[in-house]
């Protein structure tokens, strides 16, 4: 209750919403850390505003345990907290050291971003995009790393009709999700942010279907959302033939020759089943399952 009684008054402060608050009170229940931290890592406040704001002494009687907590908090855990990133859970390293650690950036580097973040109030993530120290790309496959979760790139990546028609348009542009794939194990989703928790959750509602979460970047989820809802096709040149290759026509079948055996419904079965299995919409399993399950409905009528 102290960590709520600080939340409460920066609210009552005007420094986060009811909102956030929740958020990082749900977060910090999950991955542990100090509230103060939670709320730097999450970007809802700065490192400058919670210590004027703790310095000022603006807190009230409900708050004052959850300063004396905050106050906890070493200043290089508070700077090491403002990545681009949600906190870190026991055993999870820090934003920064992953990047120490994997070569991308040194601890000279890391402090210059530190600073531009107190001074603009960004994300260390952002501080070093801005500073061309590493792109957009390396920052979330460094959260990617630090969450468990896998990082894939789109830029090869076709969607699939049959998956895109789980979720409406407006829904993966608002939450920067992807449908990727549709399988036994239920739907692959790549998301463009592993703090957001609830845009998976009411993936799950929407479908019915169980999750799987893969990271990628914001803007190459928009790129594919976009490309497959506003696909164009060039109308033809008024005026101009086409400079498509015609097709030559086939010829006629020899004499005598008999047309080609009519394709049987067991026949036709069998090429939808292996077509559904080969492009990933069903699989065999599924399709089988349904079909027992139509087997009992009309036993039962």
């Amino acid at each position: 209750m102290v960590d709520r009684g600080l939340g409460q008054a920066l609210v009552q402060a005007g420094l986060i919403t009811e909102t956030q608050l929740e958020e990082a009170l749900r977060l910090q229940r999950e991955a542990g850390g100090e509230l103060a931290q939670v709320l730097l890592q999450l970007g809802f406040v700065t490192k400058e505003a919670l210590e004027q704001h703790m310095n000022t002494g603006r807190a009230t009687d409900a708050a004052a345990a959850g300063s004396a907590d905050a106050e906890q908090v070493q200043p290089a855990a508070v700077q090491e907290a403002a990545v681009a990133a949600p906190p870190a859970a026991p055993g999870r390293k820090l934003f920064g050291q992953i990047l120490i650690e994997s070569g991308r950036i040194d601890e000279a580097q890391l402090q210059e971003a530190l600073q531009l973040q107190r001074i603009d109030g960004i994300r260390i993530g952002e501080a070093l995009v801005r500073l061309g120290y590493i792109s957009d790309e390396i920052v979330y496959q460094t959260l990617a790393t630090q969450f468990g979760l896998e990082f894939v790139s789109l830029s090869d990546f076709v969607p699939v009709s049959s998956v895109m028609r789980f979720l409406p348009e407006e829904f993966m542009e608002q939450n920067c999700v992807l449908p990727m794939k549709r399988d036994l194990d239920g739907l692959l989703l790549a998301i463009g942010d592993p703090v957001e928790t609830s845009a998976v959750d009411a993936v799950r509602y929407l479908t019915g279907l169980e999750v799987r979460v893969v990271l990628a970047t914001p803007q190459s989820i928009q790129r594919v959302v976009h490309g497959y809802f506003h696909r164009v096709t060039a109308p033809p040149t008024e005026g101009k033939p086409s400079t498509a290759p015609k097709r030559s026509a086939a010829p006629p079948p020899p004499a005598g020759a008999s047309h080609a055996p009519s394709v049987s419904e067991d026949t036709l079965s069998r090429a939808v089943i292996e077509l559904l299995d080969q492009k990933g919409i069903l699989s065999r399993a599924e399709i089988l399952k349904k079909a027992e399950e139509l087997a009992r409905a009309a036993k039962g009528t």
